[in-house]
């Protein structure tokens, strides 16, 4: 650019770029002047960054000290500690480290299967259910958890540094022409970055308070627990929380498929054995059959050789609608009893011998085929 300014004489044979940087030459501080422009043309994108990321920070401390739900959390996970602690001198604690939010799923048991994180959350949705929903209470988390306090810190500088140059430029402002508008154009913008400063400054303090009175409340040193950490691990034990909710339901389902299947067998072993039961012609025992009644069937069951053995004896047995029988004189009593007595030796009394031998003698139909078929019938 010194070049280019020296070239006063062959200024109209410069091309057009050339000719600017000519011009640009001439001004005095235009370095200064250039990084105010850049610093006007990338301020609202600055403060979009800034002012919501301390906001969110200022949020999510107010959160953890204002919060029922988080409050009951805290007090369960103090509850667990105390009861895994009987014993010891750590028994008792009115309080513990904050930064065992994120070891509760290095916790497990014995089947290692489930974690700590796991039981509090199923003993939460048994107690407290509207507690599962504490994390609606940290709606910028997310935000919060990207940032430290040391950038936030930082970018505020930056801003308060460039306001101040912007500042000295304009006290020590010397127009080059008549045409040099820098003055009236960035003047109300100098304002304007002051404005939102002191907004800045106000939500840094704010946020640098509410840091305190956390560490106060969760009783941890702030000078070597940051604030990024802390948020940081109320992220993690966010999601960490979230996730077990997700496992518990999972394993719910899983259990529930595990009882329905098990049921499904059962109920099949019991259709089986009652089918057994009625293909062997005996009582089906525990009334398990499909379409049977289990208490009417044993009713119906029990006594059944003695209901065979009256109708047999009375003839029922044998009768058919509508035909008429024919009369047989029957045997005369000495000569039964001897064939019964035969029946007797040859037969067990209490197996079939003997109801077979009752039958031939009390059947009196002519045709023997028929007598056959109605035993079998009964």
């Amino acid at each position: 650019m010194k070049k280019i300014s020296a070239l006063k004489v062959e200024y109209d044979d410069l091309a057009e770029p050339e000719q600017f940087l000519h011009c640009l030459a001439e001004v005095k501080n235009a370095r200064n002047r250039l990084e105010s422009l850049q610093f006007k043309l990338q301020f609202s994108d600055q403060l979009e960054e800034v002012k919501p990321s301390f906001m969110a920070v200022t949020d999510c401390l107010k959160v953890i000290r204002t919060s029922q739900r988080f409050k009951q959390v805290i007090l369960a996970i103090l509850t667990f500690g105390n009861i895994m602690n009987a014993g010891s001198r750590n028994q008792k604690s009115l309080g513990f480290d904050i930064t065992f939010l994120t070891k509760l799923t290095g916790t497990k048991d014995t089947e290692n299967k489930r974690t700590l994180m796991n039981v509090l959350v199923e003993t939460l949705e048994s107690k407290s259910p509207d507690v599962l929903n504490f994390p609606e209470d940290f709606e910028l988390l997310d935000q919060a958890a990207r940032v430290t306090e040391e950038s936030l810190d930082e970018q505020l500088r930056d801003i308060v540094e460039k306001c101040k140059r912007l500042g000295n430029d304009l006290k020590s402002f010397k127009p080059v022409g008549p045409t040099d508008r820098f003055q009236e154009a960035m003047e109300p913008f100098h304002k304007q970055v002051k404005d939102q400063i002191d907004i800045l400054q106000s939500l840094q303090k704010q946020m640098k308070d509410s840091f305190k009175e956390v560490s106060e409340y969760l009783t941890f040193n702030p000078a070597k627990y940051h604030m990024e950490d802390l948020l940081a691990d109320l992220k993690t034990f966010r999601d960490k929380f979230q996730e077990a909710k997700v496992q518990n339901e999972e394993m719910r389902r899983a259990q529930e498929r595990i009882a329905k299947a098990k049921e499904e067998k059962e109920r099949r072993e019991r259709e089986k054995a009652a089918r057994q039961q009625r293909q062997l012609g005996g009582p089906v025992k525990g009334g398990g059959g499909l379409g049977d009644d289990g208490g009417a069937s044993a009713n119906e069951d029990e006594g059944l050789v003695d209901n065979l053995l009256e109708a047999l004896k009375s003839g029922k047995a044998f009768q058919t609608p509508g035909r008429t029988r024919a009369k047989r004189t029957p045997r005369q009593g000495a000569e039964r009893r001897a064939h019964l007595a035969r029946a007797t030796s040859r037969g067990d009394l209490s197996g079939g011998g003997v109801l077979d031998a009752v039958v031939k003698e009390l059947a009196f139909d002519d045709t023997p085929e028929q007598s056959k078929v109605a035993v079998g019938d009964n």
